[in-house]
C-alpha cells in the first residue's frame, strides 16, 4: 500500500484527517472501547463501503446512504444552546 502526500478530493481530505485523528489514541480498554463501540462500528461500516467502492466500483448511493445513516445515528445528539 503506497502512501499518498497530497489529497486533493474533500473526500479523501476528510477519511485523511479521520485517520490522523485515529492515531492518536493508545490501548482502548475494555470500558473505554464499549463506550464508542457503536461510534466505532458505524465510522468502520463507512470505510469498508469507502474501500468497497476503491476496490470494486459497486458501492452503491443506497449502500452509502445506510452507513452514513448509520454512523449518524450513533453520534451522540447534538445540544442547541439557545
Amino acid at each position: 500500500m503506497t502512501s499518498i502526500q497530497f489529497i486533493e478530493t474533500e473526500q479523501g481530505r476528510v477519511v485523511q484527517q479521520a485517520a490522523k485523528l485515529l492515531t492518536s489514541l493508545e490501548f482502548i480498554d475494555e470500558i473505554q472501547a464499549q463506550e464508542v463501540g457503536e461510534i466505532a462500528e458505524a465510522v468502520a461500516k463507512v470505510l469498508l463501503v469507502v474501500f468497497y467502492q476503491a476496490e470494486t466500483g459497486q458501492a452503491s448511493l443506497e449502500i452509502f446512504q445506510d452507513a452514513m445513516q448509520t454512523l449518524q445515528d450513533a453520534l451522540p445528539l447534538r445540544r442547541t444552546i439557545n
